[in-house]
Parts: structure tokens; sequence; C-alpha cells
């Protein structure tokens, strides 16, 4: 599609598909050794003692964790705390089986298994929301989350069903839709948008696979521009049949890893296309935005890819190669 005009933003589709392009080869390939071995969270800890994989058990544990992969909640340390609980007693196990939830299981019960997740961070909440999801997806769906997506043609139509339980908004929806394609509960893929986090956006303005030209001048909520960067998604998603569960995971890893301050960028595959490494809080502050203006690629902040290319960290016996 040519530029399209969505919200005062604009997405070029063909630069998107010449960034992802070499982002999915080296994820797919492994050839960077943190796509070797970096493990998204959900996998890392998932807890095999204690649940089998694939399992409606597995689905059911996904289901419920979504509730607390909310915005400043460290997804390696909830996952962690999650499984190491489990690890401390099995029995906890009931906590995340939706129909024990919703039958048998009180509120403040939930509430002092959670604290041992979360802390105080949102509790009330989280707990509240446990335990309704549970009833609901009992009462409504038969208790199977397969029935949530029965029906759904697309993404969005998935994720119109995802988000009337509570506490799930778009970002989570995507997230929840991504990690049930993962273990083979979506089959085929529902193509659309991975869910638009710090990484995802960051990455897509940086690349310039989506401008604002409203961010050039002043500040923008975050919310905004996530609400912007969506449609742009589902559709080139849909349009090249490109899994989230595949795409997401690529860009999150590669934000996480690589594209920050201290490495260096010169041999990145995307490097054309980036303006330069710099952070979120560049597009949503007005000191951000004052910075930005300030800042260039002239200050070497780099991505560092040397080891997928085989080349020196030293810049002289690069410059060899």
């Amino acid at each position: 599609m040519p530029k399209k005009e969505i919200l005062g933003a604009m997405f070029h589709e063909e630069r998107a598909l010449s960034v992802f392009g070499p982002m999915l080869d080296l994820y797919k390939s492994g050839r960077i050794s943190w796509f070797r071995q970096d493990k998204l969270p959900q996998i890392k800890f998932f807890p095999s003692s204690y649940i089998s994989e694939k399992s409606y058990s597995h689905q059911c544990w996904l289901f419920l964790m979504a509730i607390l992969a909310r915005a400043k909640q460290n997804a390696d340390s909830i996952f962690k705390r999650a499984l190491q609980q489990l690890e401390s007693d099995p029995s906890d196990i009931k906590f995340f089986t939706p129909g024990v939830v919703a039958n048998t299981l009180s509120i403040e019960e939930i509430k002092i298994f959670l604290f041992n997740i979360t802390g105080n961070y949102l509790l009330e909440e989280f707990s509240k929301s446990w335990k309704v999801n549970s009833c609901l997806l009992n009462e409504k769906f038969e208790g199977q989350i397969s029935n949530i997506f029965e029906g759904s043609a697309t993404a969005s139509d998935a994720r119109k069903q995802l988000v009337q339980f509570s506490g799930i908004g778009n970002k989570i929806a995507s997230l929840m839709m991504e990690w049930f394609e993962e273990i083979d509960l979506i089959i085929p893929p529902l193509y659309g948008s991975p869910p638009i986090d710090y990484h995802f956006a960051r990455f897509a303005l940086i690349t310039g696979m989506v401008e604002i030209e409203k961010l050039k001048h002043e500040r923008i909520r975050s919310d905004s521009i996530v609400k912007v960067i969506i449609p742009f998604f589902d559709t080139f998603c849909q349009k090249h049949k490109i899994a989230m569960s595949k795409l997401d995971p690529a860009v999150w890893l590669w934000s996480r890893n690589s594209c920050t301050q201290q490495k260096e960028c010169g041999w990145c595959p995307v490097e054309k296309f980036c303006s330069g490494y710099f952070t979120y809080k560049s597009f949503v502050s007005k000191e951000g935005i004052e910075w930005l203006g300030e800042y260039s690629k002239a200050h070497n902040r780099q991505l560092y890819l040397f080891d997928a290319l085989g080349l020196p960290k030293n810049k002289k016996e690069r410059m060899k190669k």
C-alpha cells in the first residue's frame, strides 16, 4: 500500500518490508547469540514440572498471567515469581485453574497468592480481574479458551472478544493472541498487529515505518501513538501473512538486547533506515523532543551486531574488512 494517512500519521509499506525482512531472517536463523540464547519470559519460566506444554492447563496459565502483563511490570520478574511460587507450594496450581478460581476461591485468597508475585502493585485490581475473568470464561465460554476465538476471522475480531475481559486492553489482547499462537491454540494464525509496547513503537518510529508529523513539533500521549500504529500493522500483517508470534519476539528481543544507547549499529542490517538510537521518552515528553532535535547518529550510539556478522569489535580492525 502507498503512504496512507490515519489520524495524521503515515505508514510506509515498502520500508516495513525492507526492515522486517532481515530482522525475521536473523531471528529465524539464530545467527545472533541473544536470539539463540534469550528466551521469551513465558517460555523461559514455564512451569513444566506442573503443567504439560500446549495442554489446557498451559492455556489457562497464559490466560490468567496476561492479567499481570501491565505497564511497569517486568515480564521476566512476573513469570519468574509465578514459577517460584508454584515451586514453593505446588498446590497453588489451583489459582491457575479458572473453574476452581470461579467456584471456590475468594478474592481475598487470590490477593494473598498474587501478593507473592506482584507485591502491592495494582493488587486489588489484579485480584478482582483474576476472579471476574475466571467466572466470565466459565459462564460465557464454557470454560474453554478456544471458544473465545470461535468465529473470529481476523485479529481485530479476536481482539474485540478479548477486551471484554477485565484488565485486558488492545495491547494485552494482542499479546494473548501471540501466546496462543505459540502453543498452537490458534491455527492458522490470526494475522494482525503485534502488541504495541515501548520496544515496538520505538522501533517503528526510528526506522521510519511510521511517521507522525505532529511528533516533530509537540508532545503526544504515548497511548495516542499506540492507537495510530495498531491499524497500520493489522493491515500490513494481514496482507503479507506475517504472524505476530514471529514478528513481535524478533523486534522485542532486538530492542531489549541490542538497540541501546551503549551499543554500536554501524553494521546493523536495518541501519540505513534508522534515524539513530533514542528512547521512547523522546516521543512523549517536551524535554525528549528538544533533545531529539539535537541528536544525530554522529553520537555513535549504535547497535552491536558484530558477533552475527563475524566482525571484530575493534573499529580499526573492522575497517580492514
